[in-house]
């Protein structure tokens, strides 16, 4: 399989070695329904493709993260969800945290909506083309990050960015679950890229490694 790399990366992304074929790796993984690890400087993320995600795989992410669950999506499906940004002065907020939503859960279908299968449910609704916003109750347990529609703009998120362009080239309904990985020497702290590269290993998943110049 061979995907163009998208603006995100193209402008940023130094001369790594089998850099695209790492990402087309990667986009083959997701498309097969499987969890992929991203490493972006400092920070290493579990992603998989949200209208694919089922309580296993949510369980296997709270497990191995911090338990704070994302959801990129474009712009043009947070406006037709009616998701506004929980911080409405974008410029205090963190680049990493550049477009997180109210969070939500799925209005049907789910209890208390914290387990991992209504946190699974929550984010197949979110990037089902048929929901509406009275599919979804705010606020929730699953937090919704926006991404900009058009090509070549960026929001300053860049892990949010990456997971969904991952998740548009892997699948006709993009949306990505991500979250960050913790470190297992130090559990109150997240894991470093060598930790991430082992946990890869150990799970046989495929990694994604991006480094990106100053």
């Amino acid at each position: 399989m061979s995907v163009t790399l998208p603006p995100v990366l193209v402008e940023h992304l130094e001369n790594a070695e089998h850099g695209e074929e790492q990402w087309n790796r990667a986009v083959a993984s997701l498309a097969r329904g499987h969890t992929v690890v991203v490493i972006v400087a400092h920070r290493s993320v579990l992603v998989c493709v949200a209208h694919t995600v089922d309580a296993a795989q949510m369980a296997f992410l709270i497990r191995h993260t911090s338990g704070f669950i994302q959801v990129a999506l474009s712009e043009n499906v947070c406006e037709r969800l009616q998701l506004p940004e929980a911080a409405h002065n974008r410029g205090q907020q963190r680049p990493a945290a550049t477009g997180q939503c109210v969070a939500v859960d799925a209005a049907a279908g789910t209890s208390t909506g914290i387990s991992a299968a209504d946190r699974a449910r929550t984010a197949r609704v979110l990037t089902d083309p048929t929901s509406t916003a009275a599919d979804l109750t705010r606020p929730g347990h699953l937090v919704p990050t926006c991404v900009p529609s058009a090509t070549g703009e960026h929001s300053g998120n860049e892990i949010a960015e990456i997971a969904h362009a991952l998740s548009a080239a892997a699948t006709a309904m993009p949306g990505a679950v991500f979250a960050d990985l913790i470190s297992e020497r130090d559990p109150t702290n997240l894991a470093e890229a060598d930790e991430a590269h082992h946990f890869a290993e150990r799970h046989s998943l495929t990694e994604l490694t991006i480094a990106f110049h100053d």
